[in-house]
């Protein structure tokens, strides 16, 4: 019975279209990207106790913060 080889290209090694880039260092990365004029910036905050139980949110302070545009919780997103 003759041998039969499958090739499959699950393990071939496939070029990386921006290698050369980032060995070279010349690699564009958003932080080395300008911010444009009306860009906006998204934070993160968590609570600072991980295992708390949040009773209350109350953003308004936030919201009158200078450049603050929006507050989003979990809950405002699908």
């Amino acid at each position: 019975m003759a041998e039969v080889t499958v090739k499959s290209p699950l393990s071939a090694s496939l070029a990386h279209d921006s290698a050369h880039l980032h060995v070279t260092g010349a690699a564009r990365y958003i932080d080395d990207m300008p911010m444009p004029e009306d860009g906006l910036v998204a934070m993160l905050l968590s609570s600072p106790h991980p295992h708390a139980r949040i009773i209350k949110r109350d953003a308004t302070n936030a919201l009158e913060v200078d450049g603050v545009e929006c507050i989003a919780f979990a809950d405002h997103i699908p």
